[in-house]
């Protein structure tokens, strides 16, 4: 997680709380831009200077995060698409080698390659953009904390220079297992119970998010059950 890189400890202090913290931990929310001015002087001239940086991110988005939460490898890493396949086989029991040595990767890639999704940032993008239409269909003002979010949701997705590396990394931190999901589709639905077609519309983006995440991370629970009882019943059929 990025925190306060390079902002004033006043500004930290003064406008940073532990719910902004919390809205960035556990909904994902990213917070506003936060702006400093900063008093200089050269030549003996003094002026100010205007700095507006991140205040609280989710991702750090100069490193690939590890399941451990702790280990980081740099974005490009030769490791990663082999990571993501050995979660898949072996889940948080990875081997060493798997992870340091060079030349098991290579063979692990030369035996079978990783699969793309049929999901991209362009999809999350839509369902995004389709949240904010049924909002201002329900008569959501401009202004309102609603459309603000999901408004600085699409443009953190246009600016960002792989999108689809970085919708994939939010949906793992959204969902860590089926239960992650329940919990927020539940929230959703007793939050907009009397707005169906807003409702609707944040189903779907937060089912891409999900899917996405099955696809990254290892199955857990009752999605290996279930995968099994679907792998039968096609053999059966």
């Amino acid at each position: 997680m990025q925190k306060s890189k390079g902002l004033k400890k006043s500004l930290v202090n003064k406008e940073l709380t532990i719910d902004i913290y919390e809205r960035c931990t556990q909904d994902a929310v990213e917070d506003k831009p936060r702006t400093a001015y900063f008093l200089r002087c050269e030549r003996f001239i003094p002026y100010i200077i205007r700095q507006t940086k991140r205040s609280i991110h989710l991702l750090d988005s100069k490193r690939w995060i590890l399941n451990d939460r702790i280990t980081t490898w740099a974005f490009g890493d030769c490791r990663i698409p082999i990571y993501i396949q050995a979660l898949e086989k072996y889940g948080d029991d990875i081997p060493n080698e798997i992870l340091y040595t060079r030349k098991q990767l290579i063979d692990m890639e030369d035996n079978g390659s990783v699969s793309e999704s049929t999901i991209t940032w362009k999809d999350v993008g839509k369902a995004q953009i389709k949240i904010m239409e049924e909002g201002f269909r329900t008569r959501y003002k401009k202004d309102s904390k609603f459309i603000r979010e999901y408004a600085g949701y699409v443009s953190r997705l246009r600016q960002e220079e792989n999108s689809d590396e970085y919708v994939r990394n939010v949906a793992v931190m959204l969902f860590l297992d089926e239960e992650a999901y329940s919990i927020r589709i539940a929230r959703y639905r007793k939050w907009y119970a009397n707005k169906k077609n807003l409702l609707k519309s944040v189903e779907h983006l937060y089912k891409l998010y999900y899917e996405l995440s099955k696809e990254v991370r290892p199955m857990v629970g009752n999605e290996i059950e279930n995968a099994i009882e679907d792998a039968i019943k096609a053999e059966i059929n």
